[in-house]
Protein backbone atom coordinates (compact mmCIF):
# COMPACT_ATOMS: atom_id res chain seq x y z
CA UNK A 1 0.00 0.00 0.00
CA UNK A 2 1.14 3.67 -1.15
CA UNK A 3 1.81 5.83 1.53
CA UNK A 4 0.71 9.35 0.89
CA UNK A 5 2.23 13.09 1.82
CA UNK A 6 0.97 15.53 3.45
CA UNK A 7 1.16 18.96 3.05
CA UNK A 8 2.76 20.78 5.61
CA UNK A 9 0.77 22.36 8.29
CA UNK A 10 2.25 24.77 10.57
CA UNK A 11 1.83 24.56 14.40
CA UNK A 12 -0.56 26.99 15.34
CA UNK A 13 2.07 28.56 18.09
CA UNK A 14 4.07 30.18 14.97
CA UNK A 15 8.07 30.35 14.19
CA UNK A 16 11.10 32.80 15.04
CA UNK A 17 13.03 34.74 12.63
CA UNK A 18 17.15 34.75 13.61
CA UNK A 19 19.91 36.44 12.12
CA UNK A 20 22.63 33.86 11.72
CA UNK A 21 26.53 34.76 11.24
CA UNK A 22 29.67 32.83 10.62
CA UNK A 23 29.53 31.36 14.25
CA UNK A 24 27.35 28.81 15.83
CA UNK A 25 24.62 30.50 17.96
CA UNK A 26 21.58 28.47 19.21
CA UNK A 27 18.05 29.71 19.85
CA UNK A 28 14.97 28.20 21.61
CA UNK A 29 11.69 28.10 19.31
CA UNK A 30 8.38 26.50 19.94
CA UNK A 31 8.54 22.85 18.85
CA UNK A 32 4.93 22.04 20.35
CA UNK A 33 6.07 18.73 20.17
CA UNK A 34 6.21 18.67 15.95
CA UNK A 35 8.56 16.16 14.84
CA UNK A 36 9.14 18.70 10.98
CA UNK A 37 10.26 21.79 10.56
CA UNK A 38 9.90 24.15 7.88
CA UNK A 39 13.32 26.00 7.47
CA UNK A 40 13.42 28.87 4.99
CA UNK A 41 16.65 31.01 4.23
CA UNK A 42 15.61 34.54 3.54
CA UNK A 43 19.22 35.49 2.41
CA UNK A 44 21.51 34.48 -0.31
CA UNK A 45 24.04 32.80 1.47
CA UNK A 46 23.96 29.06 2.58
CA UNK A 47 23.10 28.07 6.70
CA UNK A 48 23.76 25.18 8.31
CA UNK A 49 21.17 23.96 10.46
CA UNK A 50 20.71 20.93 12.92
CA UNK A 51 18.24 20.98 15.93
CA UNK A 52 18.75 19.73 19.48
CA UNK A 53 18.88 21.23 23.13
CA UNK A 54 20.58 24.75 24.09
CA UNK A 55 23.70 23.67 23.86
CA UNK A 56 23.39 22.28 20.66
CA UNK A 57 25.60 23.42 17.91
CA UNK A 58 26.32 24.07 14.05
CA UNK A 59 28.93 23.07 11.90
CA UNK A 60 29.62 22.90 8.27
CA UNK A 61 29.08 19.22 8.43
CA UNK A 62 25.17 20.03 8.77
CA UNK A 63 21.89 20.31 6.76
CA UNK A 64 22.93 22.77 4.16
CA UNK A 65 19.89 25.47 3.54
CA UNK A 66 20.85 27.39 0.29
CA UNK A 67 20.19 31.18 0.34
CA UNK A 68 16.05 31.64 -1.04
CA UNK A 69 15.02 27.99 -0.54
CA UNK A 70 12.45 26.45 2.00
CA UNK A 71 12.85 23.14 3.23
CA UNK A 72 11.24 20.49 5.34
CA UNK A 73 13.32 18.73 7.88
CA UNK A 74 12.58 15.82 10.43
CA UNK A 75 13.89 16.09 14.03
CA UNK A 76 13.56 14.81 17.33
CA UNK A 77 10.29 15.79 19.03
CA UNK A 78 12.33 16.85 22.00
CA UNK A 79 14.49 19.51 20.10
CA UNK A 80 13.64 22.69 20.92
CA UNK A 81 16.54 24.67 20.18
CA UNK A 82 18.03 25.13 16.47
CA UNK A 83 21.66 25.52 15.98
CA UNK A 84 22.68 27.95 12.98
CA UNK A 85 26.20 28.65 10.88
CA UNK A 86 26.23 30.73 8.04
CA UNK A 87 29.11 30.30 5.38
CA UNK A 88 29.33 33.99 4.75
CA UNK A 89 27.47 36.68 5.93
CA UNK A 90 24.44 37.49 8.44
CA UNK A 91 21.45 35.88 6.23
CA UNK A 92 18.32 35.50 8.42
CA UNK A 93 16.39 32.23 8.73
CA UNK A 94 12.75 31.51 9.61
CA UNK A 95 12.16 28.29 11.80
CA UNK A 96 8.40 26.93 12.51
CA UNK A 97 7.73 23.62 13.55
CA UNK A 98 4.96 21.69 12.23
CA UNK A 99 3.61 18.76 10.32
CA UNK A 100 3.67 16.95 6.88
CA UNK A 101 6.26 17.23 4.62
Amino acid sequence: MASSVQPFSQATLGGITVATSTSTSVTAFDSNNSSQVAVSNLGTDAVHVSFGGSTKTATAADYIVFGGSQVILSKDREATHVALIATAATPSIHVIAGKGA
